[in-house]
């Protein structure tokens, strides 16, 4: 029973280390990953592209239709970073996960929550790289942020990771939103979990 909860913590902890790793490493040209012109496959604004070279597939759907079919519900705010109608792309990623990318650059992943101690991870990641990385707030979930403007090499993207009512939420900048603003776009997101599909 140990060596499965310690193989379980482990696995968490790859997986953490992997989303952070991505987030501050991501090579993905903002707005672009498809890395030609537009949007990606061809998609229109609203459209819903499964599958971008890191997921694949080529299907394009609507966006209502990719969130009916996510095991959570997001409704995106009238804000200057992110809503609706500045969608640029949606994939829908393996392992229930759905990717929301802005013409402003950010990008939005959900999925359900995997990690079993969030507040943990996030103050371990803090320890691992205190110039980058923090535990902060998003509407009373602690969160793991990454400050773009503190990163020495000037490639962390900027983020703010948090979990909230059973889905592991990752709002990703682009290197030139400041934490802040990307702080005040998370907290205008609402994230509800829908029953489960099957």
């Amino acid at each position: 029973m140990r060596k499965a909860t310690a193989v379980a913590g482990i696995v968490a902890a790859c997986l953490v280390a992997v989303v952070v790793f991505v987030v501050v490493r991501s090579t993905d040209p903002p707005g672009d990953p498809a890395g030609g012109e537009g949007t990606a496959n061809g998609a229109g604004p609203g459209d819903h592209v499964v599958g971008p070279p890191h997921c694949g597939g080529k299907q394009v759907m609507g966006l209502e239709t990719a969130l009916a079919e996510a095991p959570y519900s997001v409704t995106l705010p009238d804000s200057t970073l992110v809503s609706a109608d500045m969608v640029a792309g949606v994939w829908d990623c393996p392992g229930d996960t759905t990717r929301i990318e802005f013409s402003t650059g950010l990008t939005l992943s959900l999925q359900r929550n995997t990690i079993k101690d969030p507040a943990a991870s996030w103050e371990r990641l803090a320890r691992d790289d205190p110039t980058t990385t923090s535990v902060g707030d998003i509407n009373g979930s602690p969160a793991n942020l990454i400050d773009p403007e503190t990163d020495p090499t000037h490639t962390a993207e900027g983020a703010a990771v948090w979990v909230v009512n059973g889905v592991h939420v990752v709002l990703i900048g682009n290197g030139k939103v400041p934490l802040a603003e990307i702080v005040t776009a998370a907290e205008a997101l609402s994230i509800d979990p829908q029953a489960s599909q099957s």
